[in-house]
């Protein structure tokens, strides 16, 4: 079928409907849709692109300091693997099951950095 998720035809819906009715309306008036499912998935758009770039950031951020610490560039890299794994083989679950990206899925990511950062290490 043609259809697809929920989730994948809202904004380009609110977009067209923004630019049907800005050329309806002109210059006379100003259109601001305010419907919760618009804000839900302006909401869900920006905390998107704000967890890519926040885990960007750890990864430019630790990895260096982790080298630095260490010692050593291999072992600095070495030392990124639990941190990335979990997030890198939960992703690729998510994908490969089917399963989609939703703010609380989205979030386990942030919940998996934080759990590995203060888990006291068993050596």
């Amino acid at each position: 079928s043609g259809e697809g998720h929920p989730d994948d035809l809202y904004p380009p819906f609110f977009e067209r409907l923004e630019q049907e009715m800005t050329a309806t309306l002109g210059d006379r008036l100003t259109l601001q849709v305010t419907d919760a499912t618009a804000l839900a998935a302006n909401t869900f758009s920006h905390v998107m692109e704000s967890m890519a770039t926040s885990y960007a950031l750890a990864l430019v951020l630790t990895l260096p300091l982790m080298m630095l610490m260490l010692g050593s560039v291999r072992q600095g890299l070495l030392a990124m693997v639990p941190s990335g794994l979990p997030i890198i083989v939960g992703l690729g679950y998510m994908g490969w099951t089917g399963i989609r990206l939703n703010l609380p899925t989205l979030l386990c990511g942030g919940i998996i950095i934080g759990l590995r950062w203060t888990t006291p290490s068993t050596s």
